[in-house]
């Protein structure tokens, strides 16, 4: 999480030197931090919600695009990244409202896992974390990591001229 800070820090200083915010150097450096964000695993990305000549509104939002987990037909694999998130923050097959593909490309499946969260501090009241998989070769199986914080803080930043 720190170093989502840190990106979006430094994209917020790129912003502000480019001078207009307004315009697409906002969006230019909402891009740079996903790069980042994509590299460390991260399950949230900025989005340009508004740009107009005045001002660039950028929220964090899940990435991905919403699609069926590679997990939906491998039930030990999913049991145990289920079991892993239970112990961690408490989530239950049943708190899951979608997945999200960010990235399937053999031997590394990344994906954003959504969730119904009272704890969340966005207004959709929702939480997502990245489950990124990784093939072992000669069928040695799957080893999975979890990454992000298990209660989503929302965000919204407007940039201004």
């Amino acid at each position: 999480m720190k170093r989502i800070i840190h990106g979006l820090v430094a994209a917020t200083a790129l912003a502000a030197l480019a001078g207009c915010s307004g315009n697409p150097s906002a969006v230019v450096a909402a891009q740079a931090s996903n790069r980042d964000m994509e590299k460390s695993f991260s399950p949230l990305r900025l989005v340009a919600t508004s740009v107009d000549k005045r001002a660039s509104q950028l929220t964090f939002e899940f990435a991905g695009t919403p699609a069926p987990s590679i997990t939906a037909n491998a039930g030990q694999l999913r049991g145990d990244i289920f079991r892993s998130l239970s112990s961690h923050c408490g989530f239950t097959e049943s708190d899951l409202v979608e997945t999200r593909v960010v990235r399937h490309r053999i031997p590394t499946f990344y994906e954003v896992w959504v969730f119904n969260d009272p704890q969340s501090e966005r207004p959709d009241k929702r939480s997502g974390l990245s489950v990124v998989m990784k093939q072992l070769p000669n069928n040695g199986g799957v080893d999975f990591q979890v990454h992000g914080s298990c209660h989503t803080k929302g965000a919204t930043f407007v940039m201004t001229r």
